[in-house]
C-alpha cells in the first residue's frame, strides 16, 4: 500500500528512514527546523569499529582507539584494551551531510513542525495544516513533540564539550579517557584525542556544566596537565539521554524513532546504532503491514528485543551511579581490579556496541569480582 508520510527531523535517523521508505515506493517529506544539516552539533561522535565499517566508511573517521582508560574518583585507573582498534570518533557533521546528499530531494530545511495531531496524522507548519497517512517523529533529544504527546519520564543530563587546540605530547592518541568524579555524579568526564593537535573534552552534569568543564580544564590533576595551554576552537553540547526507552513507540498514527523514542544506550547516551536498528525494524513493519493502523503495533513487536536489552542496561547505570556516589568503594574496587588478571579477560571480549558484554565477561570470572568487592567493602 502506497502511503504519504511526514518525517520530523533530518538527523541521521530521520534521513535513514526517509531513504528506506522512499525506496519502498512511499511518498516522504522530511521537515527540519534548522537550515543546515548537522548543525548545531550535539554528539561526541564515538562509535564502534563495526558501526564505522557498516555505516560510515573511512573518510569521516577522525581517530581510532584500541584502549579505553577509566579513572575512579581518586584517579586510580584501569584500562580496557584490545590488540587492534575497536572504537573510533567520527565527523558527525560530515556523516550527516552524506546521508542528506542521498535524499535531499525529500527534505524541507528551515521548516518547523509546530504541532502534530496523532489521531489524524496531520501536522501544522507555518499556520497550515498538512495531512498524511503517518507521521514519524525523529526530532532527536529535544523532545518538543514527544513532550506534547506521550510526555514520558526521561532520565537526562545536560552535556557540554569543547574542541581544544593544544600540544598532544602528554596525551595517548590511541586511548579514550573516561573520568568518574564527584563533579559529574550522574555521568562522567571524557577526553578524546582527535589528532592534528586537537582534543575533545566534555562532561555531563545537571549543575553548571560549563563552569564545571572550565574547572576541569584548569584544575583537574590529570586532564589539566595533559592538555596544558589550550585554545578553544568550539563549544557544543545538548541533552544526554539515559532512558528509559519507550516500550510502545507510537501513539495513534504518530510513530517515534531514535532519540525521540529514547532508543539510546543508557551507559553512554549513544543513539546512532540503536536508532538505525530501529530504522530497520520500522522498515520491516512497513513491508509486512498493508493497514496503516497496524504499522505501529508491528514496529513495537519487531523492536521489543532491543527495547528489553536497553532496559536491562539501565541496571548498569544505577550501579554506576551508586559507585560514583560512594567514591571510596569505587576507588577500592578499581585498585583491586587493576591488580588482578580480570581486565585481561575483559579486554579479549570487548564489544563497544553491547555494554552488557563487559559485565558478562566479568560474570564468567565471578569469583574474582565477588572477592574484589567484598574486600573493597570491608577493608
Amino acid at each position: 500500500m502506497w502511503m504519504k508520510i511526514a518525517i520530523i527531523g533530518a538527523g541521521p535517523i530521520g534521513l535513514s528512514i526517509a531513504k528506506k521508505l522512499s525506496s519502498l515506493g512511499h511518498s516522504v517529506t522530511v521537515y527540519e527546523e534548522h537550515k543546515s544539516i548537522g548543525i548545531p552539533q550535539h554528539c561526541a561522535g564515538v562509535v564502534s569499529r563495526s558501526f564505522i565499517e557498516r555505516y560510515v566508511g573511512s573518510k569521516h573517521i577522525l581517530n581510532r582507539f584500541n584502549r579505553i582508560k577509566l579513572y575512579s574518583p581518586s584517579n586510580i585507573s584501569v584500562t580496557l584494551h584490545d590488540n587492534s582498534w575497536f572504537v573510533g570518533v567520527i565527523d558527525r557533521v560530515g556523516f550527516d551531510c552524506e546521508l542528506y546528499d542521498r535524499c535531499y530531494e525529500y527534505c524541507c530545511l528551515g521548516v518547523r513542525v509546530n504541532a502534530v495531531n496523532y489521531r489524524k496524522a496531520s501536522i501544522e507548519v507555518n499556520g497550515i495544516i498538512k495531512s498524511y497517512d503517518l507521521v514519524i517523529n525523529a526530532e532527536g533529544a529535544s523532545h518538543r513533540i514527544l513532550g506534547k504527546t506521550l510526555n514520558p519520564y526521561v532520565d537526562r543530563v545536560p552535556g557540554i564539550q569543547m574542541d581544544l587546540e593544544c600540544r598532544l605530547s602528554n596525551v595517548d592518541l590511541d586511548t579514550i579517557q573516561v573520568f568518574f568524579s564527584k563533579l559529574t555524579p550522574k555521568f562522567f568526564i571524557w577526553l578524546l584525542p582527535l589528532g592534528d593537535g586537537i582534543v575533545r573534552v566534555g562532561l555531563g552534569s545537571s549543575r553548571k556544566p560549563y563552569t564545571r568543564l572550565i574547572y576541569v580544564l584548569s584544575k583537574h590533576p590529570i586532564i589539566s596537565k595533559q592538555i596544558g595551554k589550550y585554545r578553544v576552537l568550539r563549544v557544543f553540547g545538548g541533552w544526554i539521554l539515559r532512558g528509559p526507552v519507550l516500550k510502545t513507540p507510537y501513539l495513534g498514527r504518530l510513530l517515534y524513532i531514535g532519540d525521540s523514542a529514547i532508543q539510546v544506550k543508557p551507559l553512554t547516551g549513544g543513539g546512532l546504532l540503536t536508532g538505525l536498528k530501529s530504522v530497520d525494524a520500522l522498515t520491516k513493519a512497513f513491508n509486512e503491514c498493508s493497514d496503516v493502523n497496524n504499522i505501529g503495533v508491528r514496529y513495537a513487536k519487531l523492536n521489543l528485543d532491543l527495547v528489553m536489552k536497553l532496559r536491562r542496561q539501565r541496571v548498569l547505570v544505577k550501579l554506576l551511579n551508586l559507585l560514583v556516589n560512594t567514591p571510596k568503594t569505587m576507588d577500592k574496587a578499581f585498585s583491586i581490579i587493576s591488580q588482578s588478571n580480570l581486565l585481561e579477560a575483559i579486554g579479549r571480549d570487548l564489544d563497544f556496541d553491547n555494554h552488557e558484554s563487559i559485565p558478562r565477561s566479568i560474570i564468567l570470572k565471578i569469583h574474582l569480582v565477588i572477592s574484589s568487592f567484598i574486600r573493597a567493602l570491608i577493608s
